[in-house]
């Protein structure tokens, strides 16, 4: 259990220390940034699960960012015009 939280702790934070560069090199705001951070913590979770909860885990994040996009076309002020 220790070196598992030594190994999340040893990959979480790394990424805290580097935002700064990656707002000034990529010219982005901290927040944007700051979802490294947020993909970091993520590929360790799914890394630390079995296949199946990773199937089950991908699959209900593609069914809930297929929803949003689904909701967003039925918009009233939705544009077609794409430019």
């Amino acid at each position: 259990m220790m070196v598992g939280g030594f190994a999340i702790g040893a990959t979480e934070y790394p990424s805290v220390d580097v935002l700064p560069q990656i707002v000034d090199d990529f010219s982005v705001d901290l927040l944007r940034a700051g979802l490294v951070v947020s993909g970091s913590a993520l590929g360790v979770s799914f890394g630390s699960t079995d296949a199946l909860v990773t199937l089950l885990i991908v699959l209900a994040l593609l069914a809930t960012i297929t929803a949003a996009v689904c909701l967003l076309t039925l918009r009233p002020d939705a544009r077609t015009d794409a430019k």
